[in-house]
């Protein structure tokens, strides 16, 4: 049997799925303002565990996890 659970880290602490979902969200707005780099990147990071059980889970197709992420997408997100 193959255990997916070496390939995702831990949820940050007192953070659940939905509460980094409804952080997703927030992040489909946050991308799209001027001069939110900050806060961009500091919910990009809090996020990575739950884009990474995603991926992992899911196996989403590239546009679909674009839409989802696009702060991914960025240049700030590729470089990070």
């Amino acid at each position: 049997a193959f255990c997916f659970e070496n390939y995702w880290p831990p949820y940050p602490t007192g953070e659940s799925e939905v509460s980094l979902d409804k952080l997703r969200v927030d992040l489909l707005s946050d991308v799209k303002m001027r001069n939110n780099r900050e806060v961009v990147r500091i919910k990009m990071e809090k996020t990575f565990a739950y884009r990474r059980y995603e991926v992992v889970r899911d196996t989403p197709m590239i546009q679909d996890f674009q839409a989802r992420w696009p702060a991914l997408f960025e240049v700030d997100g590729v470089c990070a």
